[in-house]
């Protein structure tokens, strides 16, 4: 009896593995249907929906204290390791690094790669569509971009 319980359990249980996937074409489950999902974000969007990684360490608005890492408000622009009030690492306020689209590009690829003994534990963003839709939420957040696009920017 024993035997033919333990049988049972074997071919019964990668049936009920199966079932989990959740395989019903009703489900947005799919990898496909993951993708189409992502696709169909805007560029500010997807920069939300990345920043999410962010925020435990980070805070976007003027006047919210720092985390882990500092409050990024007014962060474009600024040189690296300014931010009063955060206790930085020797190398980030020794760096003549200012924060513009490129040099947070850069950052975020693989922030340890850019800045070798900064102390931020974020391995980055390989993705230059991630990193730019992350940026541009960044900006928008932090008073760098207004949320209105201006009609006359080429």
């Amino acid at each position: 009896m024993t035997k033919i319980r333990a049988g049972f359990i074997l071919i019964s249980f990668p049936l009920l593995l199966s079932a989990c996937g959740g395989n019903d074409a009703n489900t947005n489950t799919s990898p496909t249907t993951k993708v189409k999902q992502s696709v169909e974000l805007t560029p500010l969007q997807r920069g939300e929906r990345i920043y999410t990684r962010c925020r435990a360490c980070h805070t976007l608005e003027d006047g919210q204290k720092n985390k882990v890492g500092p409050n990024l408000f007014g962060i474009m622009g600024r040189k690296a390791g300014t931010k009063e009030g955060f206790p930085y690492s020797k190398v980030m306020t020794a760096s003549e690094v200012v924060w513009t689209d490129d040099t947070l590009d850069a950052f975020l690829t693989r922030p340890r790669d850019f800045m070798p003994g900064n102390r931020m534990s974020f391995i980055g963003l390989k993705s230059e569509e991630d990193r730019a839709a992350v940026i541009e939420f960044i900006k928008l957040k932090t008073g760098s971009i207004s949320s209105v696009e201006d009609p006359e920017s080429p």
